[in-house]
């Protein structure tokens, strides 16, 4: 992959809203469910909690300025909420924003549909993300969540998104 500075470094981040990651989950069957889950989400349906573990394959990223790379991330629902990835309203999708050195979000990337139409509790799908650089150089942080169309994005919900250091040149 064209402009990654580092690659085949997996940096994953355990995201829990509610019940959390830890200490707090009960086991259901092989997958671990927060213990404060309930009945799956129906679809079209806003989740009653976000929780994802993000995996991608880079730990940092070098591109020029309006470039692009693609960034292998694995998603998992780990929340007991059912995501719809092609849901006619109030679908799960992957999407990114850049923040500046002072955090502050200066454009919102593309969307990337989910390769599977329906994940559910406790399982996994493999993104691969095309990242559109920022236009000027800087340092940078690539911000990536999930996102309930028409809803949140999960970050915004209380969840720790995966943040990637960025330099554009």
């Amino acid at each position: 992959m064209q402009g990654l500075t580092a690659s085949g470094v997996s940096v994953c981040v355990c995201i829990g809203v509610l019940a959390g990651c830890g200490a707090d989950q009960k086991k259901s069957g092989s997958q671990e469910l927060p213990a404060q889950a309930s009945a799956p989400t129906e679809e079209g349906q806003r989740l009653k909690t976000y929780s994802q573990k993000l995996e991608a394959d880079v730990a940092q990223v070098s591109l020029k300025p309006g470039g692009k790379v693609s960034i292998r991330v694995k998603v998992t629902n780990t929340s007991g909420d059912t995501w719809f990835g092609r849901a006619p309203v109030k679908w799960v999708d992957a999407s990114y924003r850049w923040l500046d050195e002072s955090g502050e979000m200066i454009v919102e990337g593309k969307r990337t549909l989910l390769n599977k139409t329906v994940v559910g509790p406790g399982e996994t799908d493999a993104l691969t993300m095309v990242i559109d650089a920022p236009g000027k150089p800087g340092r940078y942080t690539l911000l990536i969540s999930m996102v309930q169309e028409g809803e949140a994005w999960f970050f915004s919900e209380g969840t720790q998104p995966l943040l990637i250091p960025a330099i554009v040149t």
